[in-house]
């Protein structure tokens, strides 16, 4: 009598076992249906999010780019014309990786990535050097010049700079 029922709840533990499976992969299904919904809405209520300006194409023209176009630029990224970039500039004078670049408190440093050629405001940047680019700069990489411009609240960011505090002993 009792292998009789030993067999039974044995049976009964696969099928609450496989039931219990099913419920937790539709749970985390349902979670990430919505946390994806979620961040869309919050997305779209916030355009510039994770932004810190545009690069702003001012000569340069292809298929894909006119002048008065507005690249969002995010903090940090690679730029130039291939699908990786986080800067997508799509000209035939751009290299796939042209330039990489990263948001700091002094301003956005620029670097060419291996041998491209760059100019900073008219002036070239030679290779393993990195520049220091602030709102208005001009960047000419290939055919395209770019003038970067910068968020208002990154202008006030970039602009604080928090006072050392004093020493133990000293008096402020």
């Amino acid at each position: 009598m009792s292998q009789e029922y030993y067999e039974l709840l044995v049976l009964a533990a696969r099928y609450v076992f496989a039931l219990l499976g099913v419920i937790v992969v539709w749970r985390a299904t349902r979670w990430l249906r919505q946390d994806y919904r979620q961040r869309r809405w919050v997305m779209s209520a916030l355009p510039d999010a994770g932004y810190i300006g545009t690069l702003y194409v001012m000569e340069g023209q292809s298929k894909h780019l006119s002048p008065d176009d507005s690249l969002p630029l995010p903090t940090e990224g690679l730029l130039g014309c291939g699908a990786g970039c986080d800067v997508r500039v799509l000209h035939p004078t751009v290299s796939r990786r042209h330039a990489m670049f990263e948001f700091r408190t002094d301003g956005l440093h620029l670097r060419p990535y291996r041998d491209e050629r760059l100019q900073v405001d008219g002036h070239p940047l030679p290779q393993g050097c990195e520049a220091i680019l602030n709102h208005g700069a001009i960047l000419t990489l290939g055919g395209v010049m770019l003038q970067l411009r910068l968020f208002a609240g990154v202008q006030a960011i970039t602009a604080f700079e928090p006072e050392p505090e004093p020493a133990k002993g000293e008096r402020a």
